[in-house]
């Protein structure tokens, strides 16, 4: 218990001396409570760096100061595009299609209709309203979407919406990204199961 109490009174001699003096703690004392790394003076001090290992299966990350944090590309060959700069055929890797009703999405990732994918777009919906008109409320533009969204379904599937495995999902303007100038609805089409498609379904009568 004695060795304990005199670390830990070390511990607290370099705490009071970097916290409360502008003076650096004595090279020994640093030592002693920073075993195995570089003293402020240069010189190395004695013993094994104490290391933290991670859990297993547990993900690291280095630190590294001013660097800009980059999130990882979850799927190879896909590319974040923001969903107001979709475009009529791009097709979208995102398993969450099915909850955008409930979320405000701002990004998605966007891959080659030959790769596995969750999301078509099929139509681009212009949405009436000048640099300053009032924003027209969710439920208009949800209103607007499924008349429009639908009628495009057909010239572009190949077969009636009511007779495809495929539905209609469809994102709009919100009223943070109408006061940015957003005046256009994407509406998009995925498999009724949930399963991935592969390959463009246009004209493909599915």
């Amino acid at each position: 218990m004695r060795a304990l109490g005199w670390v830990l009174a070390a511990l607290v001699a370099v705490g009071l001396l970097v916290g409360c003096s502008d003076e650096e703690a004595p090279t020994w004392l640093y030592c002693e409570v920073n075993p195995g790394v570089t003293a402020p003076d240069g010189s190395q001090c004695p013993g094994e760096a104490t290391t933290t290992t991670a859990a297993p299966g547990a993900s690291t990350t280095t630190s590294v100061p001013g660097a800009t944090t980059v999130p990882p590309t979850t799927v190879p060959g896909t590319t974040t595009t923001p969903v107001t700069d979709l475009s009529e055929g791009q097709c979208i890797v995102d398993d969450a299609v099915a909850d955008w009703p409930g979320i405000e999405v701002q990004t998605t990732s966007v891959a080659p209709c030959e790769a596995e994918h969750h999301a078509e777009v099929f139509a681009l919906i212009d949405v009436e309203g000048g640099e300053d008109a009032p924003f027209p409320g969710a439920e208009a533009l949800a209103a607007q979407a499924e008349e429009e969204c639908q009628a495009r379904f057909t010239d572009y599937v190949g077969i009636d919406f009511v007779d495809s495995r495929l539905d209609i999902i469809h994102l709009a303007p919100t009223e943070t990204s109408w006061e940015q100038g957003d005046r256009q609805i994407v509406c998009t089409l995925f498999d009724i199961d949930g399963a991935p498609l592969t390959g463009s379904v246009q004209g493909q009568a599915v």
